[in-house]
């Protein structure tokens, strides 16, 4: 909690950006445009004079909010930091359309923005798939997340505690942060306790085949603190290769469902439903259903969609005068 009040951040922000400005210098040598990925790194570029792209994947001031971070300075510099990126930026992408309004209420123009949500590479992920380094003899749910407010990972483990009973299922927890220990409390004082598996940090490469085994993966995210889950990776990933999906019906999930049923979508923090979308995942989806969703997932949210809309933003940025 010090580090997150402490001046020092100010200081360690403005190192970043001065850094990352002299490597922007050093190496823009006939680069037409950059494309940001962050606030941060779009202010750095800003002064290079060269086209600029800003892709949002989140709302930098409410997620260091979100993250407990007080300091007023930094707070404050946060602020001026992606008030400047939105208005030096040439064209803007936002990851679903909460993020275009939340660019919109600071100050971004609406011509300038365009939606374009994340993507997954489907031929990639189904290659990682293959790498299996756990298995398991029990039918599994499986919670890939940032044990964050935000996330709401303490919902789907009361959820999972009090619809498993003597069923043979397992929850698997794959990450870490500062909700492990409440996570951990509740496990300890159930009685189907035993049946919750925190793994812990995963590798990226062997994430996918725990997806792949699994009954279904769960993002039981919330609002917190200005922050609404966008476009979820994992989510994706998950339909990909195949494995249903249980999800909050907010944010960038809402928009990956499309209306379509490719997620089992739920009111935030209902561990009721929740629970009844466990018992829907109970038995595993059969091979038309897997090949349903991965299809939703190629045609709408796969690479090569993805790279001709950023494609096309890139050409708007340069036609620019």
């Amino acid at each position: 909690s010090m580090i997150r009040r402490s001046p020092l951040r100010v200081e360690w922000l403005n190192a970043r950006i001065r850094r990352l400005s002299g490597v922007i210098r050093h190496n823009s040598i006939g680069v037409n445009l950059i494309h940001a990925h962050d606030p941060i790194a779009a202010y750095a570029a800003a002064e290079s004079g060269i086209r600029l792209v800003m892709t949002c994947h989140g709302p930098m001031y409410e997620h260091a909010r979100e993250a407990g971070i007080s300091c007023p300075r930094y707070l404050a510099l946060i602020q001026r930091i992606e008030a400047a990126s939105i208005r030096n930026s040439d064209r803007i992408i936002a990851v679903d359309t909460g993020q275009r309004d939340i660019l919109v209420r600071k100050g971004g123009d609406p011509d300038r923005i365009e939606v374009i949500p994340n993507a997954v590479d489907v031929s990639r992920v189904a290659s990682m798939a293959k790498n299996i380094v756990r298995k398991s003899d029990r039918p599994y749910f499986l919670m890939l997340r940032r044990l964050v407010p935000k996330n709401g990972p303490q919902y789907a483990v009361k959820a999972f505690l009090e619809w498993v009973g003597d069923r043979d299922v397992e929850l698997w927890i794959a990450g870490d942060g500062p909700l492990r220990e409440e996570i951990q409390r509740l496990i300890a004082i159930h009685a189907n306790g035993r049946k919750v598996m925190m793994l812990g940090h995963v590798s990226n490469s062997d994430v996918f085949g725990l997806i792949a085994q699994a009954n279904a993966t769960l993002v039981p995210s919330v609002p917190f603190q200005g922050v609404t889950e966008a476009t979820s990776i994992a989510a994706l990933e998950s339909l990909a290769l195949g494995t249903p999906v249980i999800a909050s019906n907010i944010g960038g999930l809402v928009e990956i469902d499309q209306g379509k049923q490719v997620l089992l979508l739920v009111p935030p923090g209902d561990i009721g439903s929740l629970s009844r979308a466990m018992e829907s995942c109970i038995v595993r989806p059969s091979g038309v259903e897997k090949r349903r969703l991965i299809a939703h997932v190629e045609d709408h949210f796969g690479a090569t969609v993805w790279c001709e809309r950023i494609l096309h933003t890139y050409e708007q940025a340069l036609e620019v005068s």
